[in-house]
């Protein structure tokens, strides 16, 4: 695995005049990093990069495994001007520019499973988080950290044991890989989104690649669990479930979370 560089990285970038990217070998998280830069002013395109975190993490404060020299743990800093309301187009967005990028980068067809990651054969292979700095002044965000957590290849030794039925990587045993490249890639991809957001557009595109719809799901909503079949996904990026109960549900992306299951659709 080649190592993470600057140099590289730009060398394959198109909007390389637009960031600042910043490479580390092993840090606790790069959100946090990202997130202190966001409040010292850092500009829009400040990127943290690093081939290891101690402290990864992911929604609703879950660990996220990040070992060294097989995965990529990027965070951008952004400084948007919409609304907060828009802001799970962002989530959306990211999404769509990972599953585009690993496509291309490693000749495969990942899917998106709402709301924030990246399913490949069944197996996690990228999660994605976005926090927000709130300005007090009129409530819209001061600047957003996306944070985009890949699995490129597995690591040396596997994954830990609670992981290795759920985790998968992007890229094939054996096949060459440049991280570099992908990073750019993917930095490219979001920056493209996201600078000039259609929201109309990144819904059609998450829902494109959304492996989630018409798939049974069990959904905790609110500290209940339900069970249904995902059937669409509305302007909020809320997932709308048909419940076994007989009613539709729409699960907020902020308080919401599912397990896909294996079984197709239920007669109905």
């Amino acid at each position: 695995m080649n190592a993470l560089s600057k140099q590289n990285i730009c060398k394959h970038l198109n909007h390389s005049d637009d960031t600042n990217i910043i490479i580390h070998d092993c840090v606790e998280s790069t959100n946090d990093i990202a997130r202190l830069l966001g409040v010292q002013g850092a500009e829009q395109g400040t990127i943290i990069i690093a081939n290891q975190q101690t402290m990864g993490r992911g929604r609703f404060a879950k660990c996220f495994f990040s070992p060294p020299d097989s995965g990529l743990y990027i965070s951008i800093v952004l400084r948007p001007k919409f609304d907060i309301s828009k802001f799970v187009y962002v989530t959306m967005a990211a999404g769509v520019a990972v599953v585009d990028a690993i496509k291309l980068f490693c000749d495969v067809e990942p899917r998106l499973k709402w709301i924030n990651d990246v399913i490949l054969n069944d197996k996690k292979i990228c999660g994605i988080l976005a926090e927000s700095r709130i300005k007090s002044s009129d409530g819209s965000p001061e600047f957003i950290v996306l944070g985009i957590g890949i699995n490129v290849i597995e690591p040396k030794g596997g994954y830990l044991t609670e992981l290795e039925h759920i985790a998968g990587a992007a890229c094939n045993d054996g096949q060459e890989v440049d991280r570099n490249k992908l990073a750019a890639l993917i930095i490219d991809n979001v920056l493209d989104k996201v600078i000039d957001m259609d929201e109309a557009c990144i819904l059609k595109e998450f829902k494109d690649r959304l492996g989630t719809i018409g798939k049974r799901v069990v959904m905790v909503k609110d500290g209940v669990t339900l069970e249904g079949i995902a059937v669409d996904v509305d302007s909020t990026g809320g997932l709308i479930v048909k419940g076994d109960d007989g009613n539709m549900h729409c699960l907020e992306h902020v308080n919401s979370s599912i397990v896909e299951l294996n079984n197709e659709n239920k007669s109905e």
